[in-house]
């Protein structure tokens, strides 16, 4: 299971260490510039670097889609983190079908319904909340116009 060390540096799990030491080991020295594409097809052949470049490019947006749906922040880099080690194992299975972007999101969100769903939680209901928030706003602003006389249609 992943955690903190006491330096504070996070772990990552055990029998995915193996796999992340040998991407560190491969480590380039200088900053590269590709294409997705490009990147893409160098991580499908096993490039550390393209799937560091990769991983640059889309972390925040991982991370951002993870925490939106745990709305807890430790949750949400552990789940960024297995999203991650996910794209690692399955980046080959990649057509090019749809957008990268596109794919990586869906394979981040089943990352987070499957811990949802082997903790028995469900995710945060957003757009429940968000309704009702708006319906609340807008009973206000009607209530604030002048009365005509006719019934008002969000009571009842």
């Amino acid at each position: 299971m992943s955690g903190t060390t006491l330096g504070g540096i996070r772990r990552i799990r055990k029998g995915s260490s193996a796999a992340i030491a040998q991407l560190a080991r491969q480590r380039p020295t200088e900053p590269v510039a590709w294409t997705e594409a490009e990147a893409i097809r160098r991580a499908q052949a096993g490039d550390a670097a393209a799937f560091e470049f990769l991983y640059q490019m889309h972390s925040r947006r991982v991370y951002a889609l993870c925490l939106r749906m745990v709305s807890n922040p430790a949750d949400a880099e552990d789940l960024a983190q297995e999203a991650f080690l996910q794209l690692f194992r399955k980046i080959g299975t990649f057509r090019g079908e749809s957008a990268f972007s596109t794919w990586l999101h869906r394979m981040t969100v089943n990352v987070v319904l499957m811990r949802l769903r082997k903790n028995h939680c469900r995710p945060i209901p957003w757009k429940r909340r968000l309704t009702r928030t708006l319906r609340i706003a807008g009973q206000n602003a009607m209530s604030a116009l002048p009365i005509c006389g006719c019934p008002a249609p969000w009571t009842g």
